[in-house]
Parts: structure tokens; sequence; C-alpha cells
């Protein structure tokens, strides 16, 4: 249910980040009346129910941090920054492109040719069996002894 809550936050955050807002200033008004009817004149209760609500920025993004994952809202910032620090300097953004799609494709290369060569077994039968016989070293003979021997 948290999950979903979650989405229905991101979907109409704006939304929710009203009624937050309202029901904030609801509240401020409620201890700012009753203070008023304590006594207090309209400028000192105002200034008294502020106080007593405290920052009303950190109960915002506390609230906001119950709806959303602040990780995920980091994630969101952090990706706006990089497209618009990309804008900025295409050149560059550019060049770490072309780098990291290098560093990419080459350590997939070397991936494949050592998945390949080293790491599963040759497509025969009794790949474990295969030998190199090299014929400068021995002759014909010597290698029929070796046949019959395996």
């Amino acid at each position: 249910m948290n999950v979903i809550r979650r989405i229905r936050w991101w979907l109409g955050h704006r939304q929710e980040a009203q009624a937050l807002a309202e029901e904030v200033a609801l509240h401020e008004a409620m201890k700012r009346e009753a203070l008023e009817g304590r006594g207090l004149s309209p400028s000192e209760a105002a200034a008294v129910a502020k106080r007593a609500m405290g920052p009303v920025t950190f109960m915002r993004e506390e609230a906001r941090g119950v709806w959303l994952w602040p990780w995920l809202e980091r994630l969101g910032q952090d990706i706006r920054f990089a497209l618009r620090s990309a804008r900025k300097n295409p050149a560059f953004s550019v060049g770490v492109i072309v780098i990291s799609a290098l560093g990419v494709g080459a350590t997939t290369t070397i991936f494949s040719v050592v998945d390949g060569v080293i790491l599963r077994p040759l497509p025969y039968p009794a790949a474990d069996r295969l030998v190199f016989f090299d014929w400068g070293n021995h002759s014909p003979p010597r290698f029929s002894d070796w046949q019959r021997e395996i």
C-alpha cells in the first residue's frame, strides 16, 4: 500500500503539495485564533502561532519524504542537472559519451572473446581430450604411438 501511495504522489504531487500548504495554513490559522481567544492581539497571535508551528519548510520536506522515496527525487534532480550541464557544454558532453561508449564496447568485446575462448568449452565431442601436435619436433611414427596410447 505504501508503494501505491508513493506512485500516486509522483503522478499528482502538485495537488498534494497544494493540499499540504493549505493544511499547514489551516493549522496556523487555528492556532492564531486560539491565541486571539486568549486575549493576544492579532499581530502578536500571528507571530506566536508562526513560532509554535516551527519551520514550515522542514515540515513540508518531511511530509514529502513520506510520500516519495527521497533518493528517487534526488535522482530526478541529478538527471535534470546533468541535462542542463550537457546543454551548456555540448562538446564536453559528446566527448564523455564517446569515451564511455568506447569503454563499454571494448569491455564487451574483450569479455566476448574471453568467454568464447577460455570460459566455454570448445564445440567438439570430448573437447577436453584435444591436443596440439607439433609435426616439427615429432615424427609420424611417434604420433601413431601416442594415438594408440589414447
